[in-house]
């Protein structure tokens, strides 16, 4: 299984965060490592293709946050709401 890291940014991100949407993201985390482990069981995670490299992982009504799929890992760079991760996509 891929392991799972996250980016200073993303870390910083998650400084600004309530304890209830940390929870949030840490649970939807969870359950993305563990569709990783069984790929073929449906799971309705709430994930979305961005870019070429780059998912959207549904956290909650408003909060998303944004991985990176590569060969080794999967890398979470950003968190935030639609139009904060619209912004983000125009920057890389």
């Amino acid at each position: 299984m891929k392991p799972i890291l996250f980016t200073s940014r993303f870390r910083a991100m998650l400084k600004n965060c309530s304890t209830a949407e940390l929870a949030e993201i840490a649970a939807a985390i969870d359950r993305l490592e563990q569709q990783l482990r069984h790929p073929h069981g449906h799971s309705g995670l709430g994930i979305r293709k961005l870019t070429r490299d780059y998912f959207e992982l549904r956290v909650g009504r408003d909060m998303r946050s944004v991985f990176k799929l590569e060969k080794e890992a999967v890398t979470f760079v950003f968190a935030g709401n639609h139009d904060e991760i619209q912004r983000f996509l125009r920057s890389v």
